[in-house]
């Protein structure tokens, strides 16, 4: 087995950190940006996705912001790492899995030879947080227009690495799950570091999901996920 450098195992650790904060798919792999915008041109869950196509035609998609705002009049928390979740609406009508962000703790394909192995690497489990987000404040998640696939191919059969891919039309859907309250093991929490996380945190008590539907390719900047009060 190939063994990988430990600059490089270093290197994707340090993305690993950075890699959680957006996306959550069924294995867990996750990225992460807290750039900002205030561009005022948004598309709401009102948005109808009747129009769309699964054909398979592949698009260009210009960057996005994915913005969590909190419309509840209390602090909510929601996951450090897997904060947000996509699908896409395949030609049965069902949804399944899409990832649009980098996944933690993987090799680009670029960067690994064909033999067995290669892609096999070690990432050490990161302790649990949370991003903060105050009443009436906002989250953002950049996001590239990218998707991301896992290979195997490329890695001799073992492991798999990921590649970069235009989108394919077609409507999508971005979830985010807040919590109105935290819990830290051991003692008390800390308080939100300078880019509003609280490390060693787990978010608890009510669940507030947010589903919101929209169709790619768009000339929308910004997808807005409004959190709401509980019922």
């Amino acid at each position: 087995m190939q063994h990988v450098s430990n600059a490089l195992v270093l290197s994707l650790l340090a993305g690993a950190v950075l890699a959680g904060c957006y996306e959550a798919t069924d294995d867990k792999q996750t990225d992460s940006d807290s750039q900002s915008t205030h561009d005022t041109d948004t598309r709401s869950d009102s948005q109808s996705v009747s129009d769309s196509d699964t054909s398979g035609e592949t698009v260009e998609q210009p960057p996005i912001t994915f913005r969590v705002t909190n419309t509840t009049g209390q602090m909510i928390y929601i996951d450090y790492l897997g904060a947000l979740s996509f699908a896409q609406k395949s030609s049965s009508e069902t949804w399944e899995s899409a990832r649009f962000f980098e996944p933690g703790c993987k090799l680009e394909c670029s960067e690994v030879d064909p033999s067995p192995g290669s892609c096999c690497i070690e990432c050490a489990p990161m302790e649990p947080a949370v991003w903060a987000i105050d009443p009436d404040a906002s989250h953002d998640f950049a996001w590239d227009g990218d998707l991301r696939q896992l290979l195997t191919e490329p890695c001799g059969g073992q492991c798999d690495c990921h590649v970069s891919v235009n989108p394919t039309r077609g409507a999508y859907r971005v979830s985010v799950t807040a919590g109105n309250d935290v819990m830290c093991d051991p003692g008390d929490c800390l308080p939100p570091d300078d880019q509003g996380v609280i490390w060693g945190a787990m978010r608890t008590a009510a669940a507030l999901p947010v589903d919101v539907e929209f169709v790619l390719p768009t000339d929308s900047s910004v997808i807005q996920l409004n959190v709401v009060k509980e019922n």
